[in-house]
């Protein structure tokens, strides 16, 4: 480049890799969530988080996903069995 003389004109030549972003973002997509709260029983359960708001969306809940709820009613004790863990914001 060499002495830069009054009135040249420089600019950043800025380069963008569309693939290296859409690794960066995945990478960067949480795997684990950490809860505060009191535990009905102890253990660690994974699985894909499936929230159900009724009785209806019980079929969402696949074996060893994980059932969440605002509270659990007797209805959903079937989907219950296939979950591998339940999170609820109320006790039922």
């Amino acid at each position: 480049m060499g002495d830069k003389e009054q009135g040249d004109i420089y600019s950043p030549v800025a380069t963008h890799n569309d693939h290296q972003e859409e690794k960066d973002i995945n990478d960067k997509v949480a795997t684990t969530a950490i809860l505060e709260g009191l535990g009905a029983s102890p253990g660690i359960a994974y699985g894909e988080a499936k929230l159900v708001s009724d009785a209806s969306e019980l079929g969402k809940v696949k074996d060893g996903d994980i059932l969440v709820a605002v509270m659990t009613t007797p209805d959903m004790v079937p989907a219950m069995k296939r979950a591998a863990g339940i999170v609820t914001d109320e006790a039922g």
